[in-house]
């Protein structure tokens, strides 16, 4: 697990509360997907609007979140490599009490104008180790209105199958607007790309299957990969 941040400073400002269920989470990858979308969207919009940057280094995987702290950290190889270094080297999941504690090897700190912003990997607690106050929040979105209506001419079945297609999933037609950016894309896809996962494993008991639209193999699952 990284070297340790050192001590925080005496005047590091809470930005996200730490969370003691980091245990529990690491029992699914659904658990460790809850567990830390919340605390990793906070970090990559802070990085973000901090420095203009996302692609920051995990300092347990070793490698650069080229996609952006949110895709990474929720993601299945962040959470096997962060299971893995905990059991190498400690053996068990510590107590709430050291877990939160910023100065431990799990914390990774990274630099950002005028200080240090603070990274807790299991329980997801950040802070920022300067006196200068965070950047502030990026105004509300203002809410969609309802979306269009298809024709029925856009909800023909498919062609080329051999009998009638047993729907499954609702289609949901706002998609141009989740396109603008990529947490809007993460969460128009989150619930279709969990369902199309848990499907293709009860029929197939598999999740490494091909995406036709990138020509890969989505090896950490659908929901992983078309979020992503």
């Amino acid at each position: 697990v990284g070297a340790p941040p050192g001590p925080p400073a005496s005047d590091a400002q809470l930005l996200v509360e730490h969370s003691m269920a980091y245990v529990p989470a690491f029992e699914t990858k659904g658990a460790w997907r809850s567990h830390m979308e919340g605390p990793s969207r906070r970090l990559e919009d802070y990085l973000g609007r901090a420095t203009q940057r996302w692609d920051f280094q995990c300092d347990i995987c070793g490698t650069a979140m080229t996609r952006g702290a949110s895709d990474h950290l929720p993601s299945q190889a962040h959470w096997k490599t962060l299971w893995n270094n905990m059991m190498q080297h400690y053996g068990e999941m510590p107590p709430g009490d050291v877990a939160a504690q910023m100065s431990r090897p799990w914390v990774q700190a990274f630099d950002v104008p005028g200080g240090v912003l603070l990274f807790n990997h299991l329980t997801g607690g950040q802070s920022l180790a300067s006196g200068i106050a965070a950047p502030a929040p990026p105004p509300p979105q203002a809410i969609p209105g309802p979306p269009p209506v298809p024709s029925p001419e856009d909800a023909r079945p498919f062609e080329g199958m051999d009998g009638p297609v047993r729907h499954m999933f609702g289609h949901t037609v706002g998609y141009a607007r989740n396109l603008e950016a990529k947490n809007l894309w993460r969460d128009f896809m989150l619930a279709p790309g969990k369902f199309l996962e848990d499907k293709l494993h009860e029929l197939s008991r598999s999740w490494d299957h091909d995406c036709s639209v990138c020509g890969k193999n989505m090896q950490r699952g659908a929901e992983d990969h078309l979020c992503s």
